[in-house]
């Protein structure tokens, strides 16, 4: 709510100072700075899509393909908006308002649930609580600059529009029927097109984007595997610190990368006592892995059963060293990536970053032996190796990436490897977990009732009803007048910063911001 208020304050400033540029006759707090349709766009609308975008400036994007993003945004609620009006979507039934008004009730309790800490603990009565935290809502609105009537109305205003919002998109996929047949021969199209597509070393990386896509539950199953792909778990413990002149905790240990406190510390020796045990199995290493694994990604449903894929053409979408490691589990310990091939850190085992540049916490870089700051002889160097990897350049003294080994046994007595490395995130101990049978990926389409076929058809149906209400939307545009104060608009990006220059002449000189 304070995050909130803040950015409020925010935008009232930028609007008092651009207003006053304008020589505005009268401050119009949110002014009009175009109208589709019947919708007018203001001030607020624009900032807040601002604010959603304005990070991406340190990443190198530049102002004007932001200002140029919020503007089609604009554009295109603007747009669906206005349709709305036009198939009278605006006018509601007895039972849409009591929806409306439930949701709004709702809402406000949400707010006021920020309040029940602040109130003098004494009160029990429901009535007199609610009452309490009503007042303190109100007293900070209005500290803000809004009143209790003000936020209320803005409130129902979003919940109507997104009401009819919705009831327009239904509107649009009623207009498309899409059968069981229409499945079937998308199903057999696509792993025609995805056999093409993933047989080409250029485009091998789709696939890793796809299947990702499709454990976190935001795409289908890709129908075509190449080879080579395989799957790995990983038990990591991070450090507590990776600062260059972090001091290591008492009863902690140095890394390479870090220091680990003394939790830290004790569960890396309690994982490498087991794994060098006898009785250390697969099963039990599994189980640490959800007990005492502190990648949050392991313990996604995506991932947590299966585990992140992994190809020789994927190192780069690990973080330094992750990789390399876990291509030893498949391709075994003499395994070297090709002399032009250079890991980059970049990410989460198995997520795609959606702000470049910005660091994550999670899997992957290199490894060293870990020094504690109390010498036990419990354990030894977490990625002690039975035989030193030699990687890296022949005059350095050590390895680029030391990895260490360990054996355990599967549920028929198999031998199965487990190696450790260390990264700039900690130590990792991964495991292979399973393979993807290269080829065709077989759905059976006799019943429909194939769990992989009703997912596809939910991503097909949902994928071909955006597409149709994305064309809609491009039609019902070109039938909508649009207009922009562009001078006034200018002016805004410049205050903004989203254009690199502005001169006196180019103010707008106007008696009102409309």
């Amino acid at each position: 709510m304070k995050k909130h208020f803040a950015k409020l304050i925010a935008l009232l400033v930028a609007v008092l100072m651009i207003c006053s540029a304008l020589a505005c006759s009268a401050v119009d707090s949110n002014p009009t700075i175009g109208k589709v349709g019947k919708v007018k766009l203001d001030l607020n609308m624009y900032y807040s899509r601002y604010q959603n975008y304005a990070q991406y400036l340190s990443y190198g994007v530049s102002g004007a393909t932001i200002a140029a993003q919020i503007k089609n945004e604009l554009i295109v609620y603007g747009v669906a908006l206005d349709k709305c009006y036009k198939l009278g979507f605006d006018k509601f039934t007895d039972e849409e308002i009591a929806e409306i008004d439930a949701q709004l009730d709702e809402s406000i309790k949400s707010v006021l649930e920020g309040y029940k800490d602040k109130i003098d603990k004494s009160i029990t009565d429901p009535t007199e609580i609610y009452n309490a935290e009503m007042k303190l809502f109100k007293a900070e609105l209005k500290k803000n600059g809004m009143s209790y009537k003000a936020y209320v109305k803005s409130i129902r205003n979003s919940l109507e529009e997104n009401y009819m919002l919705d009831k327009l998109r239904a509107y649009s996929d009623a207009e498309i029927t899409i059968t069981d047949d229409d499945i079937d021969a998308f199903i057999q199209e696509q792993s025609i097109t995805d056999m093409e597509n993933y047989q080409d070393p250029e485009k091998i990386l789709d696939f890793y984007s796809a299947y990702t896509g499709y454990q976190q539950g935001s795409g289908m199953i890709p129908l075509y595997n190449p080879e080579n792909i395989f799957f790995v778990k990983h038990l990591l413990v991070k450090y507590s610190s990776t600062k260059e002149d972090a001091a290591v905790p008492t009863g902690g240990a140095q890394g390479k990368n870090g220091v680990w406190d003394l939790e830290g510390f004790e569960k890396i020796t309690e994982v490498m006592n087991y794994l060098k045990s006898e009785e250390a199995t697969l099963e039990g290493f599994e189980e640490l892995i959800a007990e005492k694994g502190e990648d949050e990604g392991m313990k996604q449903d995506g991932f947590k059963d299966t585990g992140y894929i992994m190809n020789e053409n994927f190192i780069s979408k690990y973080s330094d060293g992750f990789g390399y490691a876990a291509m030893k589990l498949y391709f075994g310990r003499d395994w070297e990536p090709a002399e032009e091939e250079e890991e980059e850190d970049t990410e989460n085992p198995g997520e795609e970053t959606e702000n470049p540049g910005e660091e994550t916490e999670d899997p992957t870089e290199t490894e060293a032996p870990v020094e504690s700051s109390e010498p036990d002889d419990a354990t030894d160097d977490p990625n002690e190796t039975e035989d030193p990897d030699e990687t890296g350049d022949d005059d350095e003294d050590e390895p680029k990436y030391t990895v260490g080994y360990f054996t355990v046994k599967d549920a028929d007595g198999n031998d199965v490897t487990v190696v450790s490395v260390e990264t700039t995130y900690g130590i990792h101990f991964i495991v292979k977990s399973g393979d993807l049978t290269p080829g065709h990926v077989t759905i059976n389409t006799e019943g429909h009732d194939d769990p992989e076929w009703v997912k596809i058809k939910e991503y097909r149906t949902n994928s071909v009803l955006e597409e149709h209400y994305n064309e809609n939307l491009k039609k019902w545009q070109s039938e909508t007048k649009i207009k922009f104060n562009e001078r006034y608009l200018t002016y805004l990006e410049t205050q903004l910063g989203l254009t690199s220059t502005h001169t006196p002449s180019s103010e707008p000189r106007a008696s009102t911001c409309a």
